[in-house]
């Protein structure tokens, strides 16, 4: 028996949802490596654009060939592209439909009230595995995303400056000029997608992200990471509160509200 899923949601959406295909997966017995995983591009976002990488749209072509390879080593018999939805597979973005407030809860936790049947919710668990190959230049350093939405406006990460020479950053271009030239400058790490991304975090000491996709691949890895909690968020000149929807569980974590926090947790990725 073979099952198919769909999902046009952000990178963060699809990683997301993995932890709940592979618990339904479990639960009616149906191997993952007969399953498919299509991801439907190109479909119009219902939140505000301004500061998204993809704009108006919630998932472009370019970031579903990004997290195409892991979704490969999950272990999905196929995975696709496409701009439609595919007969007879399940629509994982029917979560929207839910009414669930989406600014709030775990996001992993969205999409178990589309089937009636009762799964764990093991949300510590590591739902993506790389093997620890050492990435030149990588090895002993944190890395740092930290993409324009969703950033912590009330953290100076100029704290961070003493330990910029064990720092990479990792992330688009305008993302990396901005940290530079609002903050300092660092070290820079390239990858060509989600798979690569995987392979750097487990390579590295640990990460520092705010919400964003690369913190997923983090937390669904269990790696050490730090989270850059968006409590209070600019957009546009204005503040806006949350959305607090990334609970990190499992393996070694810190959330970070404030720069005491931030330097104390460094120091712990740093010892390790």
């Amino acid at each position: 028996m073979k099952k198919n899923f769909n999902h046009s949601g952000s990178i963060g959406d699809v990683l997301y949802s993995l932890t709940f295909v592979v618990e339904l997966l479990e639960k009616i017995r149906i191997p993952i490596k007969e399953c498919s995983f299509h991801l439907q591009i190109n479909q119009p976002a219902d939140f505000a654009p301004q500061n998204h990488p993809w704009g108006k749209i919630l998932l472009t072509k370019g970031a579903a060939e990004y997290i195409l390879p892991i979704l490969k080593k999950v272990g999905f018999h196929e995975v696709g592209i496409s701009d439609h939805l595919p007969h007879g597979a399940m629509n994982l973005s029917d979560f929207r439909k839910l009414r669930i407030n989406t600014s709030a809860g775990d996001i992993r936790s969205w999409y178990y009230d589309l089937v009636s049947l009762h799964l764990p919710q093991d949300f510590s668990r590591k739902i993506i595995k790389v093997p620890r190959m050492w990435v030149p230049g990588v090895k002993e350093k944190v890395i740092v995303c930290l993409t324009n939405r969703y950033r912590n406006c009330f953290l100076n990460l100029k704290v961070l400056e003493p330990f910029k020479d064990s720092l990479l950053f990792l992330g688009f271009d305008d993302e990396y000029e901005s940290f530079c030239k609002e903050f300092f400058e660092l070290g820079r790490v390239a990858t060509n997608d989600a798979l690569n991304t995987a392979l750097i975090f487990n390579s590295a000491k640990g990460v520092i992200s705010n919400q964003s996709g690369n913190f997923t691949i983090a937390e669904q890895m269990k790696c050490p990471r730090i989270l850059l909690t968006p409590e209070f968020h600019l957009l546009n000149g204005k503040i806006y509160m949350g959305p607090v929807n990334n609970m990190p569980q499992g393996g070694f974590f810190e959330t970070v509200r404030t720069q005491q926090k931030l330097v104390y947790a460094v120091e712990n990725l740093l010892r390790k």
